[in-house]
């Protein structure tokens, strides 16, 4: 399996549009708006490409807490 970060918009929506359950969530733009509306977070979504080719995206968001200490959470 290969990770993929930063993962490019472009590669983003082809995996969206590929697939027939994917909504507005599933895209760039659901991140883009968190992170233009909440100074607080970050876009950290990862995208995989496994062996056998599929390719999958894991949107997330960085959310800052404490200091140095961050938290990851699933869009």
């Amino acid at each position: 399996m290969r990770i993929i970060y930063p993962v490019e918009p472009q590669c983003w929506w082809e995996i969206a549009r590929a697939c027939p359950y994917a909504t507005f969530f599933h895209t760039p733009l659901w991140t883009e708006l968190a992170c233009r509306v909440n100074c607080m977070v970050r876009d950290r979504t990862i995208a995989a490409i496994f062996p056998n080719g599929t390719r999958a995206v894991l949107p997330l968001l960085e959310i800052r807490r404490f200091g140095p200490f961050a938290s990851l959470m699933s869009t």
